[in-house]
């Protein structure tokens, strides 16, 4: 190579340098630093001494000056006081906060498997509270787990605890939950109004105590509690104000794990006591020692509740992912209340769980005797009748006489002394079965008219309007 054509290969390539020097030139170095992220996280968590130290150092470390390295830390400061100050400023921000002060900040550190942690979890409430039976032990304490996966359910199955009296364990019960709920918030009273902007606020775990002091006599309340069971449909309406003056409707969510408390809290309201797993606590006997709340440290709760949370964070995505069986006979409002309980029970490792719950499911199921209509209470009783004398004879035809003196004969119903100390007249059983569908028809037999009912027409009333027959009870303990 002749020295002319080194100083033209030395010449283009000093020309090509100073074009990728000047494109470089042209961006901003502190935003290309900046941008890049590095210079911003070695300056974010020093002070102004630290920086004033090292401003130099990292100067010439990202080609800049020390007042672009000043510069930039005081912008990254700044910035970082504003979102401070919008944290402080915001309402959501404060309430939650407020209601996970309790939460724990870490999950324990290994797994938990869902049976035990049930198990571990009733046999805690039972150290504080004299439960009737296992299953309400139980069932209270698959539905404190269960308010932990509130994100990730579709339903969210209220509590009522009731009872005849005073000094049965209710508050106490209460509680107890709520130190071992997500987001407790406890309340002796709380508005519509209050409510349902809490729970649009934070979705706490909302627990109301002394419920029959106030609750029958607000109907707004129990509206706002009833709407708020299903995810899809927790809406409430109100016109709100903004900052121009206008009103227009605002939805407002109210879909959050509920539990009321209060003597007879069962009769309050059906609507709600429908939505609800029902226990009903009785008081304890003078040989019954229970421990109190007061006698227990603040961090009694704690390990158990990081188990929960460490089962959340193991099992949410297959909970709501989930489609559990619901027995035929429960009702549609108390499957869809118990299927997200199913779905957690569901995940144990012994598969008796979930079939323990299902009949848990059947036996708490409240049922309010005086609310039982006598047309309903009829239906059931001819069921039996039938069951047992028209067995296999679907085509079989009854006399009415025949039909009602089965029902008067019986002592143990009413039907002898029901038409004001007279027994049920034919003319009042035609009206009450009429509501059913059921009508009376006229046969002749033997040369004989006779008016009466054919088995087979009460097949269809028996199948929509009444529940099937019990099975077997739940068991004492779902360790048996």
């Amino acid at each position: 190579m002749t020295d002319t054509k080194r100083k033209e290969k030395a010449a283009n390539e000093a020309a090509n340098m100073n074009t990728v020097e000047s494109i470089v030139a042209d961006i901003d170095p502190v935003d290309k630093a900046v941008n890049g992220f590095s210079l911003r996280e070695e300056l974010k968590n020093l002070d102004l001494v630290s920086v004033t130290l090292q401003k130099r150092t990292l100067a010439k470390k990202y080609s800049l000056t020390a007042k672009d390295i000043v510069d930039c830390w005081k912008d990254i400061k700044t910035q970082n006081s504003e979102e401070a100050d919008d944290i402080k400023k915001t309402p959501e921000k404060i309430l939650i906060e407020s209601l996970s002060s309790k939460d724990p900040s870490e999950p324990w550190p290994e797994e938990v498997e869902i049976g035990e942690l049930i198990k571990e979890t009733a046999n805690t409430l039972k150290v504080f509270i004299v439960f009737k039976n296992d299953a309400q032990a139980y069932a209270c304490a698959l539905w404190v787990i269960a308010s932990w996966f509130v994100d990730y359910i579709s339903f969210s199955p209220y509590l009522i605890i009731s009872a005849p009296m005073k000094q049965c364990g209710k508050s106490q019960l209460l509680r107890c939950l709520s130190n071992l709920s997500r987001r407790p918030l406890l309340s002796g009273s709380l508005s519509a109004s209050v409510l349902f902007r809490v729970i649009e606020m934070a979705r706490p775990t909302v627990f109301i105590d002394e419920v029959d002091t106030f609750l029958k006599n607000d109907p707004e309340l129990i509206g706002i509690i009833n709407a708020g069971i299903e995810k899809d449909g927790a809406k409430v309406y109100r016109n709100e104000k903004t900052a121009a003056g206008a009103f227009i409707p605002t939805p407002f969510d109210c879909f959050s794990f509920k539990a009321l408390s209060g003597i007879s809290a069962k009769n309050i309201s059906e609507t709600i006591t429908d939505r609800s797993i029902v226990i009903e606590l009785q008081r304890k006997d003078k040989a019954e020692e229970k421990k109190k709340l007061r006698e227990v440290p603040a961090d009694y709760w704690t390990d158990l509740k990081r188990k929960i949370l460490r089962a959340v964070m193991q099992y949410g995505e297959a909970v709501e992912k989930s489609t559990p069986a619901i027995p035929k006979n429960l009702s549609d409002r108390d499957g869809d209340k118990w299927a997200s309980l199913f779905a957690i029970a569901d995940l144990a490792k012994d598969q008796r769980t979930g079939a323990y719950f299902r009949q848990v499911a059947k036996e708490l199921r409240f049922k309010d005797e005086g609310a039982i209509s006598a047309s309903y209470e009829l239906l059931s009783d001819i069921r039996d009748i039938l069951e047992k004398d028209y067995s296999g004879k679907a085509e079989a035809r009854i006399p009415t006489g025949d039909l009602i003196t089965k029902l008067i004969e019986d002592e143990n119903l009413t039907w002898g002394t029901w038409n004001r100390g007279r027994p049920l007249s034919p003319k009042q059983l035609a009206n009450r079965l009429k509501e059913f569908g059921i009508k009376p028809k006229k046969w002749k037999e033997y040369g004989q008219d006779f008016r009466g009912y054919v088995v087979l027409d009460f097949q269809d009333a028996f199948n929509r309007y009444l529940e099937e027959k019990e099975g077997e009870e739940a068991s004492k303990t779902l360790s048996s």
